[in-house]
């Protein structure tokens, strides 16, 4: 099955072009508040798909949170893919998770919001900006299927995977 991770709200577009290779622990980004966010994080999130061509069209424009769960092909193939993300290797340092998936207290302008992705920062993001950069941490190559600026996600960067 393929999948396709996005990082998002990153302080700058990272440096790769579309269909470069990813290898693990590469750095793809730097966390930061750019888009709708009100404070430093990285926003990352998960879609599957069976076949690439699908991801090709997903890839002509930026998904938004309410596309995601008709873009879950099975939800406990997918948070296991979530989960083998989410560890210190992302920063090079622990991580915190400030929302998780479908977190209930998720709140978007005032009213909740579903939440299909996870928002995290580096432990030590109050005392220091050193663990700002965020990195490949799969053992398998990813390959960037996106990369750009949205209104609301601001830059963000895609890479498909296959798992």
């Amino acid at each position: 099955m393929l999948y396709q991770a996005r990082y998002t709200h990153l302080e700058y577009l990272p440096d790769f072009q579309k269909n470069e290779i990813v290898k693990r622990f590469d750095k793809i980004g730097r966390m930061g508040s750019t888009g709708k966010s009100t404070a430093n994080h990285v926003h990352f999130d998960l879609i599957q798909s069976k076949h690439l061509d699908k991801l090709e069209l997903l890839n002509r424009s930026v998904y938004r949170l309410a596309d995601i769960p008709g873009m879950i092909l099975s939800l406990p193939l997918l948070m296991n893919q979530y989960y083998l993300f989410l560890d210190h290797e992302i920063f090079n340092y622990p991580l915190h998770i400030t929302s998780y998936f479908g977190d209930p207290g998720y709140i978007n302008r005032g009213a909740f919001e579903f939440h299909p992705a996870y928002d995290f920062v580096p432990e030590d993001r109050h005392n220091s900006n050193k663990h700002f950069d965020v990195y490949w941490n799969r053992s398998k190559d990813g390959i960037v299927t996106n990369i750009g600026n949205d209104a609301a996600y601001g830059n963000f960067i895609c890479i498909c995977f296959e798992a």
